[in-house]
């Protein structure tokens, strides 16, 4: 999806940092990593790092890049550094950003000399050094030993602190460089919308102030400019990934890569879309073909015709009254534009179109935020935002999901660490399993593991579930999901594939999530 804007120039400091960088010998990125040159020409391809994003030919780091801060083109102002993707008024001279916060590394007892630097209690710091007394010339505020003709922090006084954009010059508060007053505030007339070049030049609405001029304002995080428009490279066909990479005939962009162009509940089977819990000849899986007087049945050969207010076409058992492919009778498509829903093709009146299913992109985890932007297998999608989302008794920890009853680094808590020798077994630390097995340096029941079926690292195939320490194939119309056998096509947690949940507005039908 995208919206038209004017173009943006790049900064100057930018330009110039381009031209210098014509030595390849430091590590990638500089220093800071924050800009790395790919050589491309304007070449929107890929090479990126990981936590790279490319803007124009070279791969920046938009959570600290301060001329591409949060999206590319959107410049801090000259008294501006880029702090997590955020545009923050910089630190003023003598001070340091640790945390967040600007603190003087010379005397503050939490910070002293380098960020988390503590001092103890029954220290001081003075001169970036923690010591027992303050070097003379400084007055001791609290375990800090400070100059009040120069500290911000303590200007003539202890703890009277000055405000933003202001330092502190013969024990008074004044604005510092690169900040004018502007009705008793410190601004910096480079970058503040209400005082943009001057005070109380006022920017309109849709305008950011770049160097005391107002401009258009750059696309905004996850949004990119290619040719002048702003849009989503997680879904945008023709810019998939970066500006300028365009899915083929029948692709779609999901979260940023070209893929099979598949409708909800389909999956690619040898190149083609198809739905194996109806397709006769992937029934159930790719390449798993019926007999010839079977049809496919909720992903199971069975012979006697469809059930279940199913029709046959042409040996699929399907859901007329929101079958894409089959809308209202056998070989009746819906455009790619529309969804099925109680037999016709339209619009929805809840949500979203999204490949032929009817969506609330708010929380829906395939398409989170946008068509095709789906969500890992331990998140959710909630208010359009992919978040981690731990179910089945597993808990959070350091951002992923854990079995505190079993993870010897989690034992009964986050962090809680068994020692050795030592395993984790119903959340406390214990010498041995009792009656469990140890496999892989946790306890496990290989009764029903599986994957560990009856002994450690026994794992059951696909599609089959561990009983009684024996891997076993799941009933007509089923399919194993972890340790279970589910129906495919009404399981809200397991809709169309494993651990395919659907939002809570949403019901199951037919292996499809339909918002009703």
């Amino acid at each position: 999806m995208t919206r038209t804007r004017s173009s943006f120039l790049l900064p100057a400091a930018l330009v110039v940092g381009l031209l210098a960088c014509g030595d390849d010998s430091g590590p990638p990125g500089g220093l800071d990593g924050s800009v790395r040159d790919t050589g491309g020409g304007g070449d929107t391809g890929g090479g990126c790092a990981p936590a790279e994003t490319m803007c124009g030919a070279i791969c920046v780091d938009t959570e600290t890049d301060p001329a591409n801060c949060g999206a590319c083109g959107a410049a801090c102002g000259s008294a501006q550094e880029c702090v997590a993707g955020s545009c923050e008024d910089a630190c003023s001279a003598g001070l340091t950003r640790c945390g967040g916060v600007c603190v003087e590394t010379s005397s503050d007892p939490e910070h002293c000399g380098a960020c988390d630097n503590a001092c103890g209690a029954m220290e001081v710091c003075g001169e970036g050094m923690c010591g027992e007394s303050c070097p003379v010339d400084t007055t001791a505020c609290g375990q800090a030993c400070v100059d009040l003709e120069s500290s911000s922090a303590h200007c003539g006084e202890c703890s009277n602190e000055c405000g933003p954009g202001e330092g502190c010059d013969m024990g008074a508060c004044t604005c510092a460089a690169g900040f004018e007053s502007c009705g008793g505030d410190c601004v910096d007339t480079s970058s503040d919308r209400m005082h943009c070049g001057a005070c109380e030049a006022e920017c309109a609405a849709d305008e950011v102030c770049a160097a005391g001029t107002c401009e258009a304002a750059p696309c905004t995080a996850p949004e990119l400019e290619c040719d002048g428009a702003c849009t989503d490279p997680r879904n945008d066909p023709a810019n998939c990934g970066a500006c300028g990479v365009a899915c083929g005939a029948g692709e779609l962009c999901v979260s940023g890569s070209c893929e099979v162009g598949c409708l909800a509940g389909e999956e690619s089977c040898g190149g083609a879309c198809v739905d194996t819990l109806s397709d006769p000849s992937h029934c159930g899986g790719c390449g798993v073909a019926c007999a010839a007087d079977e049809v496919c049945n909720g992903g199971s050969c069975t012979a006697g015709g469809c059930g279940g207010g199913r029709t046959d076409c042409d040996g699929s058992c399907v859901d007329t009254d929101f079958d894409p492919r089959n809308c209202g009778a056998c070989g009746t498509a819906c455009a790619a534009d529309e969804a099925c829903f109680e037999g016709a093709c339209g619009g929805c009146a809840d949500g979203v179109p999204c490949a032929g299913a009817c969506v609330l992109t708010d929380s829906d985890p395939r398409h989170c935020g946008g068509c095709g932007i789906a969500c890992g297998p331990s998140e959710s999608c909630a208010g359009g935002t992919c978040m981690l989302d731990c179910t089945g008794g597993l808990d959070e920890c350091d951002g992923s999901c854990v079995d505190t009853d079993t993870d010897p680094a989690h034992c009964g808590g986050c962090g809680t660490t068994c020692g050795a020798g030592e395993v984790c077994l119903g959340g406390g630390c214990e010498a041995d399993c009792g009656g469990l097995e140890l496999c892989g340096g946790r306890c496990v029941d290989v009764d029903d593991d599986a994957r560990h079926c009856g002994s450690c690292d026994a794992a059951c195939a696909s599609g089959e579930v561990c009983r009684g320490g024996t891997c076993e194939g799941c009933g007509g119309g089923e399919a194993a999901c972890g340790d279970a056998c589910v129906d495919l096509s009404t399981s809200d947690n397991h809709c169309g594939a494993c651990d395919n949940r659907c939002s809570p507005e949403a019901e199951c039908i037919s292996g499809r999530c339909i918002v009703d």
